[in-house]
């Protein structure tokens, strides 16, 4: 971390700075992704180095990592390699950057093709270690540990700034670059004139799973806030003035889509300017709580959605404000954001809450959101304040199946008999936090983890759970994020999160991460979710955990 700060703090212009970061991060595509495919890049670098695809797989599968592979082939290509170079000088920070961005912008006809001879004239440029890192920015996977969080705490230090002011700055930018150019230029207090505000939605804050309420209880010291969990979908009501929007948990506008709710936010709460969190459902006529595919048929609707109010109702319940009139609330324990949201909202619309400190409390509430037709309970710490875009124990949440995890489909292959044409067997990962290298490509599962750069941990394969309709449209949806195709097998983008029950975890040699599910079924597609948000290796491993120690007592 030191030496990153150093590194930052010495650059001579907030846009090297700014550059520099999303260099670091591997997140210069976040807004403009590149769209050029594994397979296409591997070209490119073919014809630079020379190498033909089966020496290079060699050196990959020695790796795992990519960018590894790039330099050490590179390295060992010396003067044959370098007479490639131009005389130029070797280029900036920045102008890599721009260079970058000039690549993500081509369009039109042959784009991907332009794109690549784009790409390849400039790879040529530099040498094996910028080579390395420049393919890591490419590919998106950095894998050196230095998360968004750690970086705010290096740019604290960096510019001797207050940490919460750059937390809150980067909520409210959305962009660690920005917040970087900001306190080069103009210094850390700068960075006080910026905080959350209406209609600029910021990341919701997120929950691990746990195995029971007894648990919860225990990780809460003896008292947990429980809540309902809904099937419904997340949401961030704002308003400003007259002005109101509404938000899905990927921060995307729904406003349009939910008509009947921005008006109870209208005309029934009170507050000229507000953030609200909560859940969305379908109701049926007697206000019944529907499956969580129903509110998502609203939820995606814009065009003809007066035809589906009457037919598909919806009903909001909210369980945190995040600001009100002027003043942000997050640094507020839940306790206190509590009892400011009871005097904004009226009854009705509040997620039914109950304060537990006995197991018996705690099962009884619980009993009695699952007659409600509720998935399961939320558990929160009462002290806790509110921590957009961070997954912690703050909040727990318990669901009616023992063993229910939210995945990624990183692969797919092609069923049999009537499923031949469809993309119905699917392999399933748990996000890997610590982005650890693949250490040996051994298996196909090896070499789907090492295209995903390591972020991604498959922990089994499913065909079961979806219905025909739903397996012919994941199938057209993963044809689109296709990035390599190998046999029956297509190697996907990493974009689809799905919610999948199972029996148990077991040991398994098969699998990178020593563990396979038993009997894993998908309960449903969750498009609210990115890939980000999906379950830990470390939650899966504590699951493990907990079932052992069960077994063993």
């Amino acid at each position: 971390m030191e030496t990153v700060a150093f590194f930052l703090r010495e650059l001579s212009s907030g846009k090297e700075v700014s550059d520099a970061i999303l260099l670091i991060l591997g997140k210069l595509f976040q807004t403009n992704p590149l769209n050029l495919g594994y397979r296409q890049l591997l070209k490119i670098f073919f014809e630079i180095s020379g190498i033909n695809e089966r020496d290079f797989l060699r050196e990959f599968n020695k790796t795992g990592d990519l960018g590894e592979t790039v330099r050490r082939i590179l390295d060992r290509a010396g003067k044959s390699f370098q007479t490639a170079l131009t005389s130029t000088a070797q280029p900036t920070i920045s102008q890599v950057a721009d260079s970058l961005r000039e690549a993500a912008e081509i369009s039109g006809q042959k784009s991907s093709l332009r794109k690549a001879r784009f790409l390849e004239s400039y790879l040529r440029m530099l040498n094996p270690l910028e080579a390395k890192y420049f393919v890591k920015n490419l590919i998106g996977a950095m894998r050196h540990g230095l998360a968004e969080g750690l970086m705010e705490e290096v740019l604290a230090k960096a510019f001797n700034a207050n940490l919460e002011d750059v937390r809150l700055a980067h909520m409210a930018l959305g962009d660690l670059g920005k917040v970087g150019y900001i306190l080069k230029e103009q210094g850390p207090i700068a960075l006080q004139k910026f905080t959350i505000t209406p209609l600029k939605p910021l990341k919701p804050m997120l929950a691990e799973p746990a195995q029971n309420l007894k648990e919860a209880l225990e990780e809460h010291g003896g008292t947990s806030l429980l809540e309902y969990k809904l099937d419904g979908a997340r949401v961030q009501v704002h308003k400003s003035n007259s002005k109101i929007k509404i938000f899905s948990r990927r921060l995307t506008e729904v406003t349009r889509s939910l008509p009947e709710i921005v008006e109870a936010a209208s005309k029934e709460f009170r507050g000229e300017n507000f953030i609200l969190d909560g859940e969305v459902v379908a109701v049926d006529s007697s206000g019944k709580i529907l499956p969580f595919q129903n509110v998502m048929r609203r939820y995606r609707r814009i065009i003809g959605v007066e035809e589906l109010l009457s037919k598909i109702p919806t009903r909001i319940f909210l369980f945190d404000i995040l600001f009100l009139d002027g003043e942000p609330l997050l640094r507020k324990p839940l306790t206190e954001r509590r009892e400011i949201l009871e005097k904004v909202v009226p009854g009705k619309y509040l997620m039914p809450q109950m304060e537990v400190s006995t197991l018996q409390e705690a099962e009884s509430f619980f009993h009695k959101a699952l007659k409600e037709n509720c998935e399961g309970v939320m558990a929160k710490r009462p002290s806790s304040i509110y921590l957009p875009g961070r997954r912690g124990k703050h909040w727990l949440k318990i669901k009616r199946a023992p063993y229910v995890l939210d995945l990624v489909i990183v692969a797919a292959e092609y069923g049999y008999g009537y499923r031949h044409n469809w993309l119905s067997d699917y392999y399933l990962a748990v996000l890997d936090g610590e982005c650890r290298p693949v250490s040996g490509v051994e298996s196909l599962p090896d070499y789907i983890e090492a295209v995903h750069g390591g972020r991604f941990r498959i922990v089994g394969k499913t065909f079961k759970g979806l219905t025909n309709q739903e397996l012919e449209a994941m199938t057209e949806k993963l044809k689109k994020l296709a990035v390599e195709t190998i046999g029956r097998t297509v190697i996907v983008k990493p974009e689809v999160v799905v919610e999948v029950a199972f029996s148990d975890i077991q040991p398994s040699p098969q699998y990178s991460c020593g563990y396979a599910l038993r009997f894993a079924r998908i309960l449903r597609i969750r498009d609210d979710k990115k890939p980000e948000e999906a379950d830990t290796l470390q939650t899966l491993r504590d699951l493990y955990w907990r079932a052992s120690k069960k077994l063993e007592g």
